[in-house]
């Protein structure tokens, strides 16, 4: 069964295709991502990232920083058609909060890390 993109059991599974030790082990941060215009609507996706693993984000936590991505957009990210980067230059990919860290998060997605996740996130779909 193909698990919906973006839905908690995508995030679980790319938490655990990314395995831990997958990104910086001193983050611990929680980045909720809002992904506009999908087939069943706005969909918020929220995930911490810590002790070096990507996890669902608790209820409880909250966002350190907020960003809204329109569905198709998030798809072209997702299939490497385009970048984060280019998305926010093309104001394609807004952000609100700890602005630092959206820069960190850009700076992160120019690697071959991110694009290891985006071929695993993908996958998990």
């Amino acid at each position: 069964m193909m698990t919906e993109l973006f839905s908690v059991e995508w995030v679980d599974g790319f938490g655990v295709a990314l395995g831990p030790g997958a990104v910086d082990g001193s983050l611990d941060r929680v980045v909720e991502v809002t992904v506009l215009g999908g087939p069943e609507g706005d969909l918020p996706v929220r995930v911490a990232v810590g002790g070096g693993a990507v996890r669902r984000a608790e209820a409880t936590d909250l966002a350190d920083l907020s960003l809204t991505i329109p569905w198709n957009d998030a798809l072209a990210v997702l299939d490497g058609r385009t970048t984060p980067a280019l998305a926010y230059m093309q104001g394609k990919l807004k952000g609100s909060g700890d602005m630092a860290l959206l820069l960190d998060l850009l700076r992160g997605a120019a690697t071959d890390r991110f694009r290891s996740w985006r071929e695993a996130a993908t996958a998990a779909a």
